[in-house]
């Protein structure tokens, strides 16, 4: 992983960057685990949400690996050294277990709260994205995290949605998030509600704003050219569990 990590942070240091919105490149767009949180013991399934919109249909590959460096994990590059780095796998999903141990054996003494870090490459052609996925496994007496549930999303106009849109035209954009997604939690004692960020993705035009908070409607500007666009909506709550869905529109 030491050459792809390399080629990140290099690609980091140029000077214009495209809205974080604008997929036009191989991009992985979120990683769910189901459950979103753990007992130690307990198994989670990562699944993956990858954007390819150049590829037509070529194949794409994901390698995942467990990644436990000693002491505190505040340097990634410690997941470099291949004595850190258990492999799991390759394919789209992959089961992870928390080792019933987890929390006893925390770099700094036993404690109520862990996070698994879990890398994947992700590879298509010569393109390849690296990212990873932290899953708390906990101890704590409070009931265990949730996935937000996305019901829906698309473009809306005069109350439903629509299946095409103008040209250079500004469509409002809306995602149905289930209300019960905001769960109440506890954080050093206080009770907290769960908000949620929701990012926002498409293969044209622009969008206004690429995130929103607890917001669930944007505005997207339609790009000049007819063309069939992809979009994606994908909804974070504050403790790493995540749902997406996806949806096409006919720019006219």
């Amino acid at each position: 992983m030491r050459r792809a990590a390399l080629v990140l942070v290099l690609a980091a240091c140029g000077q214009a960057f495209p809205p974080i919105s604008q997929i036009d490149k191989l991009r992985l767009l979120g990683v769910r685990a189901e459950p979103a949180q753990l007992r130690p013991g307990d198994t989670t399934t990562l699944t993956t949400l990858v954007a390819d919109p150049k590829g037509g249909g070529r194949a794409v590959t994901i390698a995942w690996a467990r990644c436990d460096p000693p002491g505190q994990l505040a340097n990634l590059l410690a997941c470099e050294d291949a004595r850190n780095v258990t492999p799991l796998g390759v394919g789209p999903t992959i089961a992870v277990r928390a080792p019933d141990d987890w929390l006893a054996t925390a770099p700094g003494g036993p404690a109520d709260e862990r996070f698994l870090f879990v890398f994947l490459v992700v590879a298509a052609g010569d393109e390849q994205v690296v990212a990873f996925k932290k899953i708390s496994v906990t101890s704590k007496a409070e009931p265990l995290n949730r996935n937000p549930v996305l019901r829906g999303a698309g473009a809306s106009k005069d109350g439903g949605t629509v299946t095409s849109v103008r040209h250079s035209f500004v469509v409002r954009l809306v995602a149905d998030v289930d209300p019960a997604s905001h769960e109440k939690y506890l954080e050093d004692g206080v009770e907290q509600t769960e908000e949620m960020m929701v990012s926002w993705f498409a293969t044209a035009g622009s969008m206004d704003l690429s995130r929103t908070f607890d917001v669930y409607e944007n505005a997207w500007q339609t790009p000049a050219d007819p063309q069939r666009v992809q979009l994606w909506v994908v909804v974070r709550d504050q403790r790493d569990g995540t749902d997406w869905t996806s949806f096409d529109l006919d720019v006219q």
